[in-house]
């Protein structure tokens, strides 16, 4: 390489968009999470701690978010501070998962598993999300 050439650049991501591989794997991980909330009898109770999780203390603690799904603290340092965090706060199912996803280096994808398991939900309880606009008050 001389030296005008640039090596080649990774490809950055931005986190609020979701690309087709992303959606299709956060999908598989939220029917995973579903399917053992079903068989566990605790599904509400988990779409509550992950969108608790995903929407409240995230927007909360950005940093949070950061830790978790950045490289820079390896597996080991996350499963420590996720079996301290929500070890005996959280629900079994969810807590498990959570260690799912740091062993397979997923936690990354938490915001689209969220949206996906939402989305499941709501089909598997016939619920339907409409928006409403309004003129007035």
């Amino acid at each position: 390489m001389n030296h005008t050439e640039q090596p080649e650049q990774p490809k950055v991501r931005h986190r609020t968009v979701m690309d087709d591989e992303t959606r299709h794997v956060s999908r598989i991980y939220a029917e995973a999470l579903y399917r053992a909330a079903e068989q566990a009898g605790n599904v509400e109770e988990v779409l509550g701690e992950l969108e608790g999780l995903v929407n409240d203390v995230f927007g909360a603690d950005p940093g949070l978010e950061a830790f978790l799904s950045g490289a820079a603290v390896g597996r080991e340092r996350k499963e420590t501070a996720l079996k301290k965090a929500f070890g005996d706060r959280a629900t079994p199912t969810f807590a498990n998962f959570l260690l799912v996803l740091n062993r397979h280096e997923r936690l990354d994808m938490l915001r689209g598993i969220a949206q996906a398991f939402r989305t499941l939900y709501n089909r598997k309880t016939r619920q339907l999300v409409v928006n409403v606009s309004s003129a007035c008050p």
